[in-house]
């Protein structure tokens, strides 16, 4: 009863493809799916529409969600996923839960917004981390434990090197409007930038914030880089993870203030 209707095709780099065998379609179609429905059960729905994966092979490209508008002549918006062979579950389920999250912010924002990057990076990562969680707990529950009963000790030390890698905390020491554009602009280049921050996200992350934190577009200012925080924290007034990110730029701000009185 998924609504997405999932096609996994083989992407092509210098004449190289990278075709899903069957098993890795299996594999895939678990996941994604298992990552739909959480989001269904969490107020969040995808389209009933046809939505492509592409797996290319391992570096040759950085994972990512495209847009059809943005890629022609796509017809249909897609995913990219930057692995040779799906057999290693605990990287499927960190791309696809990064790259699911972009797609889900997507469909439930106004039309024809943008992502903010510094913001939706920082959602995305702190999600595929979400995601191993929800799989390490709810393994037995998942299809893929039929084949390998053991498998979320596997998940479980995935996410806890995750977790180990330290940031800059620049994002956090960021001071001014043209510092926090500088990290936009490197959201995707140099994560270490606001990866400590990406953690105490994650750490706030529960089935009650999820839905709201995925909204954040319809609380950006006329200049999108920027959230009108007030008007994002009244409409979710007891959102832990709301509050993190408004608490993340208004800081920035009130910094930018104190310097210049």
């Amino acid at each position: 009863n998924s609504m997405l209707k999932y096609e996994f095709v083989s992407g092509c780099v210098e004449n190289v493809n990278t075709p899903f065998t069957d098993d890795e379609k299996n594999t895939a179609c678990i996941v994604v799916t298992t990552i739909e429905h959480l989001y269904l059960s969490l107020g969040i729905s995808l389209p009933n529409e046809r939505f492509v994966i592409k797996k290319f092979p391992k570096g040759s490209m950085l994972p990512r969600f495209c847009l059809a508008r943005n890629n022609p002549p796509a017809l249909t918006n897609f995913i990219c996923i930057s692995m040779d062979k799906l057999s290693y579950w605990c990287q499927a389920i960190f791309q696809l839960g990064h790259e699911m999250t972009h797609a889900a912010i997507h469909y439930n924002s106004p039309p024809n917004t943008n992502s903010t990057s510094w913001i939706e990076e920082t959602i995305c990562e702190a999600m595929a981390l979400f995601f191993l969680n929800v799989f390490f707990i709810n393994w037995d529950k998942i299809e893929l434990s039929k084949i390998n009963p053991k498998y979320e000790l596997h998940i479980k030390r995935y996410l806890e090197d995750e977790l180990s890698k330290v940031g800059s905390e620049k994002l956090s020491l960021c001071r001014n409007y043209d510092e926090l554009k500088q990290i936009d602009a490197d959201s995707q280049t140099y994560r270490e930038q606001r990866e400590n921050e990406m953690h105490e996200l994650y750490k706030l992350l529960n089935a009650d914030n999820v839905r709201g934190l995925l909204l954040y577009r319809w609380y950006l200012q006329s200049d999108p880089l920027l959230l009108n925080t007030a008007k994002y924290r009244k409409a979710f007034p007891h959102n832990a993870a709301v509050s993190y990110l408004c608490d993340l730029q208004d800081s920035i701000f009130s910094k930018e203030t104190s310097e210049a009185d």
